[in-house]
């Protein structure tokens, strides 16, 4: 596959002249670079572009210290189901998830997809967090505790969810 190489940190990427491959050769590749410890991904978003849906991946070499810009484009209306990188490399995960809510496009074998952010202009509008799929487990030894929305311990407001399997509580 041929990437947009720059090594120069500051640099202003045309996007034009970011080359695009077909979804199963950029996940061939990004699979097999991201196997290789000195590869890791910087940014992986997609962005519409006329008629298509464009993903942009900015992939980084530790070793030679550049940055491989990539990308591919699929069909803004279509509804594909495309190969997850998430469960060969876990660092893809938010990057799929955000563009699974952004834009509906859906990853096979996608472990636990799950909304990140909830922006204003997410794909499923229906999707809230009245209906998020919080992580559940069940038995009688388990007792779950919720802790939050605001809690001393953290500097901005969170909630979280703690499930004691056996303890006193």
């Amino acid at each position: 596959m041929h990437y947009y190489v720059t090594d120069n940190r500051a640099a202003c990427v045309p996007l034009n002249e970011i080359p695009t491959a077909g979804y199963a050769e950029f996940y061939e590749d990004l699979a097999e670079r991201l196997a290789d410890e000195r590869y890791h991904i910087g940014h992986y978003f997609t962005l519409p572009d006329g008629d298509v849906l464009r993903a942009y991946c900015l992939l980084l070499d530790d070793t030679e210290h550049r940055v491989l810009v990539a990308s591919y484009a699929i069909g803004y209306y279509d509804t594909p189901l495309l190969p997850s990188l998430t469960a060969r490399h876990p660092q893809v995960h938010p990057f799929e998830r955000e563009i699974t809510e952004r834009y509906g496009v859906r990853f096979a074998d996608m472990p636990w997809n799950k909304p990140l952010r909830f922006p204003f202009d997410r794909y499923d509008r229906s999707s809230s967090i009245d209906n998020y799929p919080f992580y559940t487990i069940k038995g009688a030894s388990l007792h779950e505790v919720n802790v939050g929305p605001i809690h001393a311990g953290i500097i901005e407001p969170g909630a979280f969810r703690f499930i004691c399997n056996g303890e006193q509580v």
